[in-house]
């Protein structure tokens, strides 16, 4: 066994007084512990559900026929610069994409899909592209 100095021993009755303090003081923080996930759980369902309520969800959309260029100008704060045209050349809905892939399409026949959001005016409704399938027309 190891001798240690008198002032680093420890009686019985210090050392359990030392357990007790620390069940206590663990007890103490478990069960703060847990009061405080309740409430923020709580808080945060009513949150979450109060958010859902309030999100729009959307479906995504897809159209097909041919993908054309449009002059940016025409829809300066947009960012549009596609249009698709059915068959007889009819504007189907304008398009918008975040990387180049109407770029790649372009003057093609395809179908389209993404989710529709509406221009600035608040009337104009531009599908916003995620994927493109190229098909034969």
């Amino acid at each position: 066994m190891i001798n240690l100095p008198a002032k680093l021993k420890l009686t019985f009755s210090s050392r359990s007084s030392l357990l007790k303090i620390t069940a206590v003081l663990f007890l103490a923080f478990l069960l703060l512990g847990l009061l405080i996930g309740y409430f923020i759980e709580k808080r945060l369902k009513n949150n979450g559900d109060a958010f859902l309520n309030t999100l729009n969800l959307r479906e995504e959309m897809s159209y097909e026929g041919k993908i054309t260029y449009v002059d940016p100008n025409f829809y300066p704060q947009d960012d549009v610069k596609y249009v698709l045209k059915n068959s007889s050349g009819k504007d189907i809905v304008l398009l918008s994409s975040d990387d180049e892939k109407l770029t790649v399409v372009e003057g093609l026949y395809a179908k389209v899909f993404g989710e529709i959001r509406l221009a600035k005016d608040n009337k104009t409704e531009i599908l916003v592209v995620d994927k493109v399938i190229i098909s034969n027309k």
